[in-house]
């Protein structure tokens, strides 16, 4: 499929997405965004690639191994093979058409060199976005991972348990800049060409005297304007917009509420046609502090279920009770949409499976998790919602694609795996009031619970066996401590976020932070003395000929997408 709208400079303004009353319209039609996550990507998560703790630090252990040449040669050949022709034609024929791209900051700015935009950044974030239009398929840029962390989970990679990010403005400031860079700038046909918008790049500044603020914004005005190689997302149609922060969690709830006023009228400035998609607080559940909308925007929720991990209520079977839960835990989140009378988007939700590894009911359990999923799709499709299932590639445990068991990254990989599969049983990315207690053995990477999911111990047995679950022995160990806290400090189970209590809180710091970190020597040991030809081999693992699909969960979407034969989700195109 090729799609002939425009999609760099002379794009027409009827040709972009745009928010009108509660509907995403095109061309005046509404339209709904059906998709998903490009999780693992350019914000690399470990539970979707195989690593320990945060990515930062897992590629700190990579460069030093491989070295400098062949660590940006791994990397950029996995960026390159992530996503490719083939991914988005099967995507597309699925009849689904918006992915969600999250990106980590990192790729457009150095801790060590700020406010210097790394162009080199944009290369695959294009290439993608342009797959993506040859096969009608919308995009959303995602910032998944800001400056200082805007939330204390892992996938915000700041390596911390604090959300620094609303603590020092200096981090919104370098935030705000990169999201001017992106509205304004796509890729130079000069890759190593920084672009020259801020007074601290000395490709723009040196020889010259510093520039007031006045001056510095006119510059920005001009480069943005007349360098002739650069061409413009702002331009872009088939990007549906922009999703500025990704599940902040601001303590005082008030600071976000201002850091999107601020970086709407940045990012309006430069580009005054494209859709904001802004997360709720508290990891996209709360919107109880926004008040008035921001034009053009479209506020997005994220809507996990418990029943769909390990350790959920109770086996989901569709009774009357379960879909009633499921239904008031939505309307809960998307309270404040209809409040304002605007359009609903669920960036992320979606259950996660099992395999043969996890027990003899391990098809048992995806099925009930799959009727999750159609509960949940029918949900939205009653509440005419967009929705972003989390997520479309990764090593096996909730991806729509997924690498196979047999290909050179698996196989090398796959002692270490084993050892992190026995302490790892599901990711952190789901909202903590959705996450039922710890179910494994060692748990390096950090693992969501809910806190309220707890059962009597007179319970606990049958349950363990009808989950195929053991007692996870750290419990044990961790037990005294909690208690300890708990007994000295009260107020830590109050902290923010009010789901974490102790249990969680401790958890973050001894086994997400300090013991995963740790580990990403161990995972890094395995790519010592790798040719250029085996890293490739690891990185095309991920290429879509060596990946293996969920074909229920896939079915599950199509089914979907051609639901009541719904004009809105393909919209009108020219």
């Amino acid at each position: 499929m090729t799609m002939n709208r425009m999609t760099t400079n002379g794009a027409d303004a009827g040709d972009y997405l745009v928010v009108k009353g509660n509907e995403i319209t095109l061309h005046g039609e509404p339209i709904l965004l059906k998709g998903a996550g490009l999780g693992g990507w350019m914000n690399m998560e470990n539970f979707i690639t195989g690593y320990p703790g945060h990515e930062y630090q897992v590629r700190a252990a990579l460069k030093k191994t491989l070295g400098e040449e062949k660590y940006e040669f791994f990397f950029d050949k996995f960026l390159e093979h992530f996503f490719t022709d083939p991914d988005a034609a099967f995507f597309a024929s699925l009849g689904l058409n918006c992915i969600r791209l999250p990106v980590n900051y990192r790729h457009f700015e150095d801790d060590m060199n700020p406010r210097v935009f790394k162009t080199e950044g944009l290369k695959h974030l294009d290439r993608v976005i342009e797959i993506c239009a040859r096969y009608g398929i919308y995009t959303v840029i995602d910032l998944h991972a800001a400056p200082g962390g805007q939330n204390m989970d892992w996938h915000s990679d700041a390596g911390n348990h604090q959300a620094l990010f609303w603590e020092h403005k200096d981090f919104q400031d370098r935030t705000v800049l990169i999201w001017e860079h992106l509205a304004r700038v796509r890729r130079s046909r000069d890759p190593s060409l920084t672009c020259p918008c801020s007074p601290y790049n000395s490709r723009s500044t040196r020889g010259l005297p510093a520039l007031d603020k006045s001056s510095h914004d006119r510059l920005v005005v001009l480069v943005a304007t007349s360098l002739t190689p650069l061409q413009h997302y702002k331009n872009n149609t088939w990007v549906a917009g922009y999703n500025p922060l990704n599940e902040p969690t601001d303590s005082e709830h008030t600071r976000l509420i201002a850091f999107y006023q601020r970086v709407e009228k940045a990012i309006r400035a430069i580009d005054p046609h494209h859709i904001l998609f802004l997360d709720g607080n508290t990891f996209g559940a709360d919107f109880s502090h926004f008040k008035e909308p921001l034009p053009n925007s479209v506020y997005a929720c994220h809507d996990y279920s418990s029943y769909g991990f390990p350790n959920a209520p109770s086996a989901f079977t569709g009774t009357p009770d379960q879909v009633a839960y499921h239904e008031r835990s939505f309307e809960r989140k998307v309270e404040y949409m209809k409040q304002i009378k605007g359009p609903i988007w669920n960036g992320e939700f979606g259950p996660v499976y099992d395999d043969a590894t996890d027990g003899p009911e391990w098809e048992k359990t995806n099925e009930s998790r799959y009727g999750v999923l159609e509960c949940q799709l029918d949900i939205y499709q009653r509440s005419r919602a967009s929705w972003s299932i989390w997520l479309y590639k990764d090593i096996g445990f909730q991806g729509m694609v997924y690498v196979d068991p047999e290909t050179p990254y698996m196989k090398l990989l796959e002692p270490f795996l084993k050892k992190k599969k026995a302490s790892v049983s599901f990711p952190s990315h789901i909202p903590t009031l959705l996450r039922p207690p710890p179910t494994t053995t060692l748990r390096r990477d950090t693992l969501p619970r809910h806190s309220n999911l707890n059962f009597p111990d007179t319970a606990a047995g049958t349950r363990r066996r009808c989950l195929g679950l053991q007692r996870p022995p750290v419990r044990d160990l961790f037990a005294p401590m909690t208690d300890w806290l708990s007994e000295n400090v009260p107020s830590v189970n109050q902290r923010y976020p009010p789901m974490w209590r102790a249990k969680k809180h401790l958890s973050r710091i001894v086994r997400n932070i300090l013991l995963s970190e740790e580990l990403c020597h161990e995972y890094a040991s395995y790519f010592d003395g790798l040719s250029h030809e085996q890293l490739e081999a690891l990185a095309k693992s991920f290429s879509y000929d060596s990946c293996k699909q969920r074909t229920r969960l896939n079915e599950i979407l199509r089914a979907d997408s051609a639901k009541t034969g719904d004009v809105r989700l393909a919209g009108t195109k020219a």
